[in-house]
């Protein structure tokens, strides 16, 4: 059986695994038949697909041409153990990357993976085994020391395509910045890191208030854009 129609199969085995409402697969609304570059945005731990980070992100890489793919965990099994449910997520992210993979609209060459904070994990090491990135994107990433980043995002010093680091500058339960500072050189391709004020959700006010929701969306479109920029450089866009 030839690899194409493999890819097909499995990703449509992957969508009849998926229920409607758990993934968003945005087109662009026009009428060309010309594929198009693609964003695929994992989810946090508990940050899910229609949060704002995720669901900015995803608009502003529409806006720009990307065809975008933003969805939730598959829910855990109650009897499920930590283990189980970490590979049950990372699945998750291979079956997204095969349903892309199997879209016809989308330019496999030009497809690109985003992860929010634990999602960022395992959408760097779901690149690393499907192999098919165009770049990376880690979106307030887990760097907290050399032990752990060695652990959770391997082979930094012999990645394959280009890499993106955003992360907020008031953020230390999870990235301190010396540490993210140091990772990004271990890197062996090209490497950009953006920091962004804010904490692990990007917030730089209180959201509980009319005002600090404003400015912390404010923000967030501000991190988001640092990455569409960087995305349409990938594919030269203008």
């Amino acid at each position: 059986m030839k690899k194409p129609l493999l890819t097909f199969i499995f990703a449509l085995l992957a969508l009849l695994s998926y229920a409607s409402d758990q993934f968003d697969l945005v087109y662009l609304p026009d009428s060309s038949s010309a594929q198009k570059p693609c964003l695929l945005i994992a989810p946090g731990n508990g940050y899910h697909k229609d949060l704002p980070i995720i669901t900015d992100l995803a608009k502003q890489a529409n806006d720009a041409g990307f065809v975008t793919l933003r969805f939730n965990w598959t829910p855990r099994d109650p009897k499920a153990t930590d283990t189980e449910y970490n590979q049950s997520r990372y699945s998750d992210v291979l079956s997204m990357i095969d349903i892309l993979r199997a879209t016809a609209k989308v330019d496999t060459a030009n497809i690109f993976i985003a992860g929010k904070s634990l999602g960022s994990i395992f959408a760097y090491n779901a690149a690393l085994e499907r192999r098919i990135m165009r770049g990376i994107v880690l979106l307030t990433p887990i760097f907290l020391d050399d032990e752990l980043t060695a652990q959770i995002y391997p082979d930094l010093d012999s990645l394959y395509c280009p890499l993106l680091i955003v992360a907020g500058d008031n953020d230390p339960d999870n990235a301190v910045l010396p540490a993210v500072y140091r990772a990004a050189a271990k890197v062996n391709t090209a490497t950009n890191v953006v920091i962004v004020a804010g904490d692990h959700g990007l917030n730089v006010d209180d959201y509980n208030t009319e005002s600090g929701q404003q400015r912390n969306m404010e923000n967030i479109r501000h991190a988001n854009k640092s990455i569409v920029l960087w995305l349409r450089r990938m594919v030269k866009q203008p």
